[in-house]
């Protein structure tokens, strides 16, 4: 957690100088000073505090997701994007270990190059994956940590960033249950790197210690937190930037173009520090990936009141949400509760500004749930996460361009996204945090023992809110799946195809990931390239050589083999995830027509063909 040590270097800019409201002034300080002093305890409650806040946001995790032994270790969210991912974790650390210059020439889409940026590389996971893997824990388990991981930051950031800007315990715990167990992140839980949204609030209380303080410190911890973005979610990263660069401009325009001492300084501390993220995007600008846009998608009003899948307090709600569709990527909802505490805190604000104007106004502290001398970071935050909505809201609306148009034409990183909705987090942390101030504001004035109770009351209703049943599923991995892999980690180098291989348009969706994403992971074995490969695109003549090659023993796939420089290929039988593979029959006539010198084998399930001698 992070506490402030001394004042703000932006109070004087909000001091009250009408000498006949001196009394209600002085009266402001000291509650604005009881409130600064409450953020920063004395070292023996802070760690006291920090434990049992660890031990509360723990059991909140445990609550929330509830993984049992068998879960956490043997099960994934999905057989798609949560294998998917492992599979990406996995192969950037066998990358870094063997051959890092190559970091994005990943095992699959051969021979195509850069293949790894077709997904997020999760550099930042790797440490956490790494480890469980080391150890002997299983992908799953690897995963699952990784996983509660990254939404423990996310409670942890929240808290802080509203702790900071607000000076309360009980509201900031608030914000953090709302932001981190809303509905994006519960749809969402099979995508991995969307589960990295704790870098949110944290660079923005870096950043916005680094502003108050001007300290080398800040400014370090402030370029590394945007260096592990940039190694996280791609999505995040391109919004990340446009909420920081926001932040910065109205920052200085606040301080009427004169920022202070310091400033610049910390900015090129800061940007140095920032260009260690190079060499882990430089992939993702030489693919130049570019997806079309889709005039149809980015933020709706009715995303916000789309709660998350099988919800079980929204029934109605998740009724009438049904029928969307694409409904994961509309489901936004940040609860009925932390809406209410936000429009609550945003009419403090508003309140808060109107009394600095009136004649002899003086502004309460404690009556508007912040910390007096920090209320313009408040600003600047809401501000963002309001930049962070529009941008989301996608091509065009109503027949009106937006400015997601020209960041998708003109902006590197925004050309490759296809979902603006993800774009909206900021906001989504906005609203939280306003929900604290709310909280704040509405309760300034009661007795400690009833802000615990009502606090404790409106937590236990938001994660009533947000609870829906979640699927856990098992990736097989008996020996009779894995065997045909650990037979590859035997062979000569070569590149393999997987057969048949699953076509992406006609089987696309659920079948072309369940099918693909586990033959990615499963690759990790023996750490043979494939012709195969799952994301959210694929290569030019991918679709065209994957047709070809699934008629083998036809000429057509032959002739693929040798155009590709193909040596092995993979027959898998039976069925694998609701989906037929080929049948014994059909595997035993594909392996009566290869051309001579082709040597097939059965290893479990699956049959493997040496091409290496075929003439």
């Amino acid at each position: 957690m992070y506490e402030s040590r001394r004042p703000g270097v932006l109070g004087n800019a909000f001091s009250v100088s009408t000498l006949g409201a001196g009394m209600a002034t002085l009266e402001a300080r000291r509650e604005s000073a009881a409130e600064t002093a409450e953020s920063t305890p004395e070292p023996s409650r802070a760690l006291r505090r920090r434990v049992l806040l660890s031990l509360l946001f723990a059991g909140l995790l445990g609550l929330m997701l509830r993984m049992g032994p068998h879960t956490l270790t043997e099960t994934f969210p999905n057989l798609g994007d949560s294998v998917f991912l492992a599979w990406s974790i996995s192969w950037t650390g066998h990358a870094l270990a063997t051959n890092p210059l190559h970091l994005f020439d990943a095992n699959i889409y051969w021979p195509h190059a850069l293949s790894l940026a077709y997904a997020d590389n999760l550099v930042v996971a790797l440490p956490v994956f790494g480890l469980v893997r080391a150890l002997g824990g299983s992908w799953a388990l690897a995963l699952n940590v990784v996983l509660l991981s990254a939404l423990f930051l996310s409670l942890a950031a929240t808290y802080s960033l509203a702790r900071w800007l607000t000076g309360r315990t009980d509201a900031s715990i608030l914000a953090a249950v709302a932001f981190t167990f809303g509905a994006f992140t519960l749809e969402h839980i099979g995508h991995t790197q969307l589960m990295l949204l704790g870098f949110f609030p944290l660079a923005f209380l870096l950043l916005f210690r680094y502003l108050e303080q001007r300290s080398t410190a800040s400014a370090l911890l402030f370029g590394a937190i945007t260096v592990a973005m940039a190694m996280g979610a791609l999505y995040y990263f391109a919004i990340y930037v446009v909420c920081i660069g926001v932040i910065i401009v109205g920052y200085i325009c606040a301080r009427r173009l004169r920022p202070g001492p310091g400033f610049v300084s910390g900015l090129l501390i800061i940007g140095a520090v920032s260009l260690l993220a190079i060499p882990f995007l430089w992939g993702y600008y030489r693919l130049g990936l570019t997806r079309p846009l889709d005039l149809a998608s980015g933020l709706k009003p009715g995303d916000l009141v789309t709660p998350v899948e099988g919800s079980i307090l929204y029934r109605g709600l998740d009724s009438w949400a049904s029928g969307k569709s694409w409904r994961g990527e509309h489901t936004l909802f940040p609860g009925a509760a932390a809406a209410i505490l936000a429009a609550i805190g945003a009419t403090t604000l508003v309140l808060s500004v109107v009394r600095r104007r009136a004649p002899g106004g003086v502004s309460r502290a404690g009556s508007y749930g912040t910390i007096e001398s920090r209320r313009i970071f408040l600003w600047l935050l809401l501000l963002a996460g309001g930049i962070a909505g529009v941008v989301a809201l996608g091509p065009e609306v109503h027949g009106i361009t937006m400015p997601f148009t020209y960041l998708h034409d003109s902006v590197p990183g925004f050309g490759g996204i296809r979902v603006p909705q993800r774009l909206a987090v900021p906001g989504l942390l906005a609203i939280a945090v306003l929900a604290a101030v709310g909280f704040g504001g509405a309760t300034s004035r009661l007795r400690p023992p009833i802000k615990t109770v009502l606090a404790f009351a409106l937590g236990a209703f938001m994660l009533l809110e947000f609870a829906a049943p979640f699927t856990h599923t098992n990736l097989p991995d008996n020996q009779a799946t894995l065997a045909v892999y650990h037979a590859l980690t035997r062979k000569p180098a070569g590149a393999v195809v997987e057969l048949p291989v699953t076509d992406a348009e006609r089987q696309g969706g659920l079948g072309w990931a369940y099918v693909e994403a586990p033959r990615m992971l499963y690759s990790t074995i023996d750490w043979h390239p494939r012709f195969n490969g799952y994301s959210g695109s694929w290569p030019t003549g991918y679709l065209e050589n994957a047709a070809a090659l699934n008629t083998l023993p036809a000429p057509d796939a032959i002739a693929a083999i040798h155009r590709l420089g193909i040596r092995y290929a993979v027959l898998h039988t039976g069925v694998y995830s609701g989906v037929q593979q080929y049948t014994e029959e059909q595997a035993r006539q594909v392996i009566a027509g290869l051309p001579a010198g082709a040597i097939a084998t059965r290893h479990g399930n699956s049959w493997l063909i040496d091409f290496g001698k075929m003439r």
